[in-house]
């Protein structure tokens, strides 16, 4: 994104190879880099303002570069990489001054594409995670409703077998990419309602009878995100786009939020890092009482504070992915990371957003942005106090 001279110098991934990255993850970095620097940030500006971007337009052209599905086989489109190439991923992403573009890709890219890959069949991954990698086919993911958030267990959207169809029934809200996906995967309770045994993971075609888009009422961040209601009404969907076991859905859902509170964490710790940097520039260049504020040694302080958190919370993630890598347990670790990100990115949007002062409360300012933008993290993907809940009970603390 940003010359890798003006990056921090501490174990810096931007510059550096260490135990977690290689040289490959470094150009891989550079290539993204570039990547934004052409398609992306460019256009930025105007796509927050029409609360839309094209995000066919752009995983197409990621697609092209060989850059959606890093770690996927190749014979689907992928490239064989490792889990940190991923990691890179989420990182350039979470720079970008627009964390709805970000999330709308990480969410084809990182959060449905994993449930194919994962779970599903040589044919199903022929024909959804091949067109998904080339950017041809776009993902929706569709698990919240209205009075199921983090209570993931409490859906009211039912599938119910009818032959070799499911019929799915059922509203869902905030569904990223809802306005543009081709396909949404649903999870959806079948009639025992049994979270273990009685879910399941469909992959709905948008093109079905029944299914109606509405577009949400405007957030107040994440403001790209091409977010919609979808409600399906007696959709007959083939039993072939089931995703994994039959009643085996909620649980191979809640496996991949394990691995998306890792590349959300990611995605946090690489935004804050992209305020602070922000925030440096801002207070060597902006006099107040005849110098810079960056010679206050107090600016200096509280800014080598926030740099700290940031790199601690930078290595927490690396050690959670090397454990995916190796595909240990990263339950409580991920859980960790996310927590820690989610409230952290906060806290330095917060602080940063002081020493800019008064022009970052412009609804246009880029500070002000990234503070709007950085709320969500502590809610979406799993909310801080879900969070809290399951280090708890994996710590046995009670």
């Amino acid at each position: 994104m940003s010359p890798a001279t003006e990056k921090f110098p501490i174990m810096n991934p931007q510059t550096n190879t260490n135990s977690f990255f290689s040289e490959g993850h470094l150009l891989l970095r550079q290539k993204l880099q570039a990547f934004m620097k052409q398609e992306i940030l460019p256009h930025v500006e105007d796509w927050e303002q029409q609360r839309r971007f094209p995000l066919r337009s752009i995983l197409k052209k990621l697609g092209q570069q060989e850059l959606l599905g890093l770690r996927y086989p190749s014979q689907y489109g992928g490239q064989n990489q490792d889990i940190f190439s991923h990691i890179v991923f989420a990182e350039e992403l979470g720079r970008i001054p627009s964390a709805g573009i970000s999330m709308a890709i990480i969410i084809h890219n990182d959060m449905v594409a994993p449930l194919v890959a994962d779970y599903g069949t040589a044919t199903q991954c022929e024909e959804l995670l091949s067109p998904a990698l080339r950017g041809d086919l776009v993902f929706g993911h569709a698990v919240s409703e209205a009075s199921a958030g983090s209570d993931v267990a409490a859906i009211q959207a039912t599938a119910v077998r009818e032959s070799d169809y499911y019929v799915l029934n059922g509203v869902k809200n905030f569904v990223t990419n809802g306005l543009d996906a081709d396909v949404y995967c649903v999870l959806a309770a079948m009639p025992d309602r049994n979270p273990l045994t009685g879910m399941v993971l469909l992959f709905v075609p948008r093109s079905l009878p029944g299914i109606e888009i509405s577009e949400e009422i405007g957030m107040m961040g994440h403001r790209t995100a091409n977010v919609a209601s979808v409600s399906f009404q007696d959709v007959r969907v083939p039993a072939s786009c089931r995703i994994g076991n039959e009643g085996g859905g909620f649980l191979a859902q809640l496996n991949q939020f394990a691995q998306e509170h890792i590349i959300s964490s990611c995605r946090a710790t690489a935004m804050a890092d992209e305020v602070l940097r922000l925030t440096v520039q801002h207070c060597r260049s902006r006099v107040t009482f005849g110098e810079p504020l960056i010679k206050n040694q107090w600016i200096q302080f509280k800014i080598a504070e926030l740099r700290t958190e940031i790199e601690l919370s930078r290595q927490c993630n690396y050690v959670a992915a090397s454990i995916w890598q190796e595909q240990g347990d990263i339950s409580l670790l991920s859980a960790m990371a996310k927590l820690q990100s989610s409230r952290l990115v906060r806290k330095v949007a917060d602080e940063c957003l002081q020493l800019f002062g008064k022009d970052a409360y412009l609804d246009d300012h880029i500070i002000g942005r990234f503070y709007r933008d950085s709320r969500l993290f502590s809610i979406s993907t799993g909310s801080d106090e879900m969070m809290l809940t399951k280090i708890a009970k994996i710590s046995k603390i009670s």
